[in-house]
């Protein structure tokens, strides 16, 4: 059984959505609240409706508009869009192997089914088609049928203690029947996965008993051990074991620690031990598995596993996950993620299979996102240098909780990122043209003309700062004055005016170092090596010529008398800078807070910018620039802008 298609129209989050040219595994991912969840359970509701597990007919009916009708599973939240009357989901599912015979079997001619639903008033279903195909692949079918089945596996799961006891009864088709019975009772989540010491001792003594027949030795179980064995070496799935002391019957784990029963494992051992448990007893039909947050309880590398896993274990089913695991994500071939995107009031969903998306995430990695990242975030934004760490964790404080969906990435240095030539340059360019990205880089020294270039070159994905540095927005004097209050340490500066005039006076005796720094941060970004091309036919001779050809060019560049000139014409424009009051935003903050605080011993400047932004945020300060950042954020074309 295959999901071939499901569209919603004003469903949940989503205005309208098709899905179709479905792969056997889809990864939903977004930022939370966009719509991963909904998307599994309108076809958990779908399912319910058309034929319910646990009986023959739905259950659930009310009385409206002088008609009796049935009303959407109420432990699913409410359907109908907000602001919209009325919803639609249609789905069409496909058979596959064993049941398409039984459909022709059946008279069925079709191998598709296919159902309707109209929900009005919040939950009413007032329209609902189904034809006889679809009815017949949702019912119960017993496991030895060949029937597949849909499977919902919630994002709250628990698992208690077993005890084994009358195994037999806990695996016949009745009982079955039961551990699905939870699709429309919630409540009984935790008995869904019950019977995994009954079916790990039942399928043990049934290859027991084939041995004792044909003499040939079989281990039903060996790729079951294999996969548990592989995630959570060294510790080892044994099975079934009785205690010799007192013939209590157990299901084993061997550990470096000793051995002990699956009930004593960690909440991560058990998630993975009793859902692969559940989908491999049921491994031979093709099902359907809707699986919300498959991470629950698994750390970062097993995470990172479990798909594989997955895909071994139970490999003729269809998987629809639901997930925010970073991990998880970047083991999902591109082709299989489905990127759930706001645009404007609705929900899309975006297939990573594009080209345009393809070429993105591959962008992205190589600046030093990982791909889960840049899709469960409505905006990336890159920081650039070599203190990008610091300037995140300044970030996420300050701007942040502004600007939600947002997700700072500390990436390389500003001549990495911006640097004529580079092959980041380039990936910066084709990353501007399609989509939710954003480089966050310092000024450094560049003019307003390099300024508003840099800009438009970007197609507004890069964000420069207009001053120096982020150091530079703490260069305030009432934001100093405040933070030197606020640590009890405003001896020497009595006032805001006391703060200005001693930064001043610490801009002016750096100023042979600014002008210094100026020239070589030019000479950086002008300096371009020659082509290097080695010949085949005389290598030796081809190296001499590119390192004589280096040499002249360094040479050139670093003309004694070319650099004093340059030298000099730095120190009038930094001078000029000063007597224009324009030295906070333009010279660099991060030697000029550092100067300023030599009067106050073990002061370092990081200690300062982490104080000045708690007071920033405790007295609710205005920073223009902080400002400016999130206003760009929320203005990026697949920002959020729009929340």
């Amino acid at each position: 059984m295959r999901i071939k298609l499901l569209e919603l129209k004003n469903f949940r989050t989503f205005g309208h959505v098709v899905l179709e040219g479905l792969p056997d595994l889809l990864a939903f991912v977004s930022p939370n609240g966009r719509g991963k969840s909904s998307i599994l359970e309108a076809i958990a509701g779908a399912h319910d409706l058309i034929v319910p597990y646990h009986q023959d007919n739905y259950g659930f009916h009310e009385q409206w508009q002088q008609r009796h009708v049935p009303v959407w599973p109420a432990h699913l939240a409410l359907p109908v869009k907000l602001g919209e009357r009325r919803a639609e989901i249609n789905i069409e599912i496909e058979a596959t192997g064993q049941e398409i015979r039984y459909l022709a079997a059946a008279q069925i001619q079709q191998t598709v089914g296919r159902a309707r639903f109209v929900i009005e008033d919040g939950t009413r279903i007032t329209s609902l088609h189904a034809d006889e195909a679809i009815k017949r692949l949702f019912q119960y079918h017993n496991p030895s049928e060949g029937i597949g089945f849909i499977d919902y596996i919630r994002p709250v799961r628990f698992y208690l203690h077993q005890q084994l006891g009358n195994f037999a009864a806990e695996m016949r088709d009745d009982r079955t029947r039961q551990l699905f019975m939870e699709f429309q009772q919630p409540c009984n989540q935790n008995n869904k996965f019950s019977s995994l010491k009954s079916f790990v001792v039942s399928t043990q003594l049934d290859d027991f008993a084939h041995e004792q027949v044909t003499g040939e030795k079989r281990d039903t179980l060996a790729l079951f051990r294999d996969v548990f064995d592989h995630f959570f070496a060294p510790k080892r799935f044994v099975g079934y074991r009785s205690s010799a002391a007192s013939g209590t019957p157990q299901v084993v784990v061997e550990s470096p620690f000793g051995s002990h029963d699956t009930d004593h494992l960690s909440d991560g051992e058990k998630e993975i031990l009793h859902i692969f448990a559940h989908f491999y007893r049921f491994r031979h039909l093709s099902n359907v598995v809707l699986w919300d947050t498959p991470e629950l309880h698994l750390n970062a590398a097993l995470e990172s596993r479990l798909c594989h896993a997955l895909q071994r274990i139970a490999p003729n089913n269809q998987t629809w996950i639901a997930t925010h695991s970073l991990e998880l994500i970047n083991s999902v071939p591109i082709s299989n993620i489905f990127v759930i995107q706001q645009d404007g009031n609705t929900a899309r969903i975006e297939r990573a299979s594009g080209e345009e998306r393809r070429s993105r995430v591959k962008i992205y990695q190589e600046l030093g996102a990982q791909v889960g990242l840049q899709l469960v975030s409505a905006v990336v934004v890159f920081l650039e240098g070599k203190e990008a760490q610091s300037d995140k964790r300044l970030l996420d404080r300050l701007v942040a909780p502004r600007v939600p969906g947002a997700n700072f990435v500390a990436g390389g240095s500003c001549e990495n990122i911006l640097a004529v030539g580079t092959r980041a340059n380039a990936l910066l360019q084709a990353a501007c043209t399609n989509g939710d990205f954003l480089a966050l880089v310092d000024r450094d020294y560049r003019t307003d003309s390099e300024l508003g270039d840099t800009v438009k070159k970007y197609r507004g994905r890069v964000f420069v700062w207009n001053c120096h540095e982020v150091e530079n927005l703490f260069l305030d004097p009432q934001i100093v004055f405040e933070t030197l209050k606020f640590l009890d340490r405003t001896d020497g500066c009595k006032s805001p005016d006391d703060v200005r005039e001693a930064l001043k006076a610490a801009a002016c005796s750096l100023r042979e170092w600014i002008a210094a720094d100026w020239v070589a941060w030019e000479f950086d970004r002008r300096f371009q090596p020659p082509s290097r091309h080695i010949g085949g036919q005389d290598p030796a001779g081809s190296l001499a010529k590119y390192t004589a050809k280096l040499q002249e060019t360094v040479t050139e560049a670093t003309d004694p008398a070319k650099v004093s000139q340059q030298f000099q014409a730095k120190l009038v424009e930094v001078d000029r800078l000063i007597a224009a009051n324009q030295w906070p935003m333009r010279l660099p903050g991060k030697q000029i807070l550092a100067k300023f605080l030599g009067q106050y011993p073990g002061l370092a400047p990081e200690d300062f910018v982490r104080a000045a932004a708690s007071v920033v945020l405790e007295r609710k300060m205005s920073v223009p620039e902080l400002d400016r950042l999130v206003q760009t954020i929320r203005e990026a074309p697949t920002g959020l802008g729009s929340r």
